[in-house]
């Protein structure tokens, strides 16, 4: 009798470290890096200079873009924040000069599941080119990205950048909903929407941050997140702000436990059961 007890306590055992490696590579894929939500009701002009008081309202992150030659990392701010009707985006990064060859790039999840999928949307600005709307084409490779208006889709957003020989400063805007289905992301009030963003300095290709191999790059396994802000209430109004600590806990996290609980309880009773019938 003690031999089947404890095979159903090895069995236990055994399902508890089955359902967690599978949780924990499930909670690789699934959770970003950062997360990034701010309302303005100020929108900024896109003309490539962070106006003072601008981007008081942005959320902002600092980040790290790495290189395999030259100078091996360069660092920037990003700023995010949206009001109805778009995102802005802006970026200011150490570099001494804005030329040929200085590109930044936002990939997006579009629908912040991790996964890089055709339709993706992609929003850059090429020193050489200017703004581009692209979406992502799994078929084109590594940098596998198409501009909307080359596949039938249209150019929605603006860009702008400039440099003052420490920094250079990128602005972007972008619809929330651009009725563009089949190339552009499509979010409302509380939406996420995941991000990669990349910076080429004088021609070096950089990783994109906060990925850290190709691999990640490819599948989004490490990114950051934008929330899509609401329109706060008004002040001096009734509403009422209730804070309410954050449980780090996902309905994922709680039904695995949940089924383990379940499952060691029913191994157990019938262990118990067994040892009853074998004193009989």
């Amino acid at each position: 009798m003690k031999l089947k007890a404890v095979s159903g306590i090895m069995l236990t055992l055994f399902v508890i470290g089955i359902l967690t490696s599978v949780f924990n590579e499930r909670s690789v894929m699934a959770e970003p890096v950062t997360s990034l939500s701010a309302w303005t009701s100020n929108p900024p002009t896109v003309d490539g200079v962070l106006s003072l008081g601008e981007w008081d309202n942005a959320a902002t992150v600092e980040f790290v873009i790495k290189y395999l030659v030259g100078e091996p990392t360069t660092n920037g701010t990003l700023y995010v924040m949206n009001n109805a009707d778009n995102l802005y985006l802006a970026v200011k990064i150490e570099d001494d000069n804005l030329n040929i060859g200085d590109v930044l790039d936002f990939h997006f999840d579009n629908d912040n599941d991790g996964i890089r999928e055709d339709g993706d949307d992609v929003l850059g600005f090429d020193v050489n080119y200017g703004f581009y709307d692209s979406f992502w084409r799994t078929d084109f490779g590594l940098h596998g990205h198409m501009e909307d208006s080359v596949d039938g889709g249209t150019s929605d957003g603006a860009s702008a950048a400039s440099g003052d020989g420490f920094h250079n400063f990128f602005e972007f805007s972008h619809p929330l909903q651009s009725g563009d289905i089949n190339h552009d992301f499509a979010l409302n009030s509380g939406d996420a929407v995941g991000f990669l963003i990349g910076y080429d300095y004088d021609g070096r290709i950089g990783w994109h941050w906060p990925s850290n191999l190709w691999s990640e790059y490819l599948d989004f396994a490490r990114r950051g997140e934008i929330i899509v802000a609401s329109v706060p209430p008004p002040v001096g109004g009734k509403a009422i702000t209730i804070d309410i600590p954050m449980i780090n806990l996902e309905l994922q996290t709680i039904w695995m436990w949940l089924s383990i609980v379940i499952l060691s309880l029913v191994l157990t009773v019938v262990c118990i059961k067994k040892r009853k019938r074998g004193f009989r």
